[in-house]
Formats: C-alpha cells, sequence, structure tokens
C-alpha cells in the first residue's frame, strides 16, 4: 500500500518555491524522496538539496529558458507544481488596473505558460502529473480580493480544461485548494482579531491549517495513488468550503 503514494526519484518543478506554501511543498517532496527544480524571482532559495532556477514568470522568453534549464537540471519532468501567485486587497471601485492585471499574469497566464511546457514534454515522456495551487477562493469570493478571487476561480477551469484535454496522453491535471494556512499571504488576515475569529468560525475543524497539513493531499495528488483522478479541486481547509 505504501507504494501508492511514492514519488521516490520522481522529477518535480514547483514554481513559487522560494517562500510559503510554494517552498514547504517542495520541502515535502525533497522530504519524500523526489528531486526538485524550484522557480524562484526576488528571493534565492537557499534549502539545501532544492535546485534553485530564476525566473521571471511575467516574461514568457524567460519563463521558457528557466524551464529547459531546469529540465536539463532534473533530467526530465514527472510533476509540475504551479504554486506562484500575487495577492492584494483593495476595494474593487480603487482597485489599481496595473495591479489587477499583475495577478492574472501571475496566477493564471503565468500558470498557463508553465503548463503548456510541462505538457509538451509529459506528452512525449507518455505522462506526468500537473497540480495547481488554487483556494478556497477558487469557489468562494473574498472580501476586496476581486482580482484574487477572479484568479483562482480561472486557474481552476484551466486545471479542469486541461485535465480534459491531456488525460488521453495520461497527464493528471487537479487543483489543491489550502484554507487558511499561515504564510506572508494571508498572515493579515488571520491574525487580524475580528477578521480571524470571522474566518475560524467558518471552519468546522476550528483551526487554522499547518503546513504540513497539505502533505498528504500533495503525495496524493504526485502519486499513482491519484493515476485514476484528473480534473478535480481537493480541499485542504479544516471543512472551509462546507
Amino acid at each position: 500500500m505504501k507504494e501508492l503514494f511514492d514519488v521516490e526519484g520522481k522529477r518535480a518543478l514547483v514554481t513559487g518555491g522560494s517562500r510559503g506554501i510554494g517552498l514547504a511543498l517542495a520541502k515535502m517532496l525533497k522530504k519524500a524522496g523526489a528531486k526538485v527544480a524550484v522557480f524562484y524571482h526576488g528571493t534565492p532559495v537557499e534549502e539545501q538539496g532544492l535546485i534553485p532556477v530564476k525566473c521571471d514568470l511575467l516574461d514568457a522568453e524567460n519563463t521558457q529558458r528557466a524551464f529547459a534549464e531546469a529540465v536539463k537540471a532534473l533530467g526530465g519532468l514527472d510533476i509540475l507544481i504551479n504554486a506562484a501567485g500575487l495577492h492584494k486587497k483593495d476595494d474593487a471601485e480603487h482597485f489599481p488596473a496595473e495591479e489587477w492585471e499583475a495577478i492574472m499574469q501571475v496566477n493564471v497566464v503565468a500558470a498557463f505558460r508553465v503548463s503548456q511546457l510541462a505538457g509538451r514534454e509529459m506528452i512525449v515522456q507518455g505522462g506526468g502529473k500537473i497540480v495547481n495551487i488554487c483556494s478556497v477562493r477558487s469557489i468562494l469570493a473574498g472580501d476586496r480580493s476581486s482580482a484574487y478571487s477572479a484568479s483562482k476561480a480561472a486557474l481552476l477551469q484551466m486545471t479542469k480544461a486541461l485535465a480534459k484535454e491531456w488525460g488521453k496522453y495520461h497527464i493528471n491535471v487537479n487543483g489543491l485548494a489550502p484554507g487558511y494556512i499561515l504564510t506572508d499571504m494571508t498572515a493579515a488576515s488571520m491574525n487580524d482579531p475580528e477578521i480571524g475569529i470571522q474566518l475560524l468560525s467558518h471552519t468546522p475543524l476550528g483551526r487554522f491549517g499547518k503546513m504540513e497539513d497539505l502533505t498528504g493531499a500533495l503525495l496524493f495528488l504526485c502519486s499513482r495513488a491519484s493515476d485514476y483522478v484528473t480534473g478535480i479541486l481537493l480541499p485542504v481547509d479544516g471543512g472551509f468550503l462546507c
């Protein structure tokens, strides 16, 4: 039974892997025995055992170069984790157009661009696993989060579309939806006394998530255990979406 969840020796690329959930997922895969490359932009990755690759996801040519560098370093590609993301809270009537555009470019366009490159690689080799880090906001809109909510809803629909199109190539494309887990992106909301209490009141398990709560779902979606699972959104949210 244990071998169903085995990712030993698998070759994985994680975008947004220099901090937050992306770094945590990269470390989980490395600990499970996978060979892991991570895309970073500003902050260099210093975690021992990870292969850092500098990438500007807003630049198509730079992304293609970085992807080729990562695949060469890994010796191929079995798993892609699209974890890079931007978030900004603001009233919709005042939301700066350039920041809306940047959120959509990173959270949706860049995720498609890297998935497209990975898909081409995986089609040739006969299969692979793509996991897009969606959000509970893929389903429920967040307060003052019009751009982020729209981008994560789009990412979920893209996940379903790729799953439908690439199933014939034995490529599984799924979404992982973390709930409120303490990161740089969620800290302001979770540490706010009023907002934090409100969020917990909507979480049946009565606590915020920890990074390690994502491990089981990640290994499931990246391993043989999910070979007949594609196009789903798997929430790890303490029941928030209930």
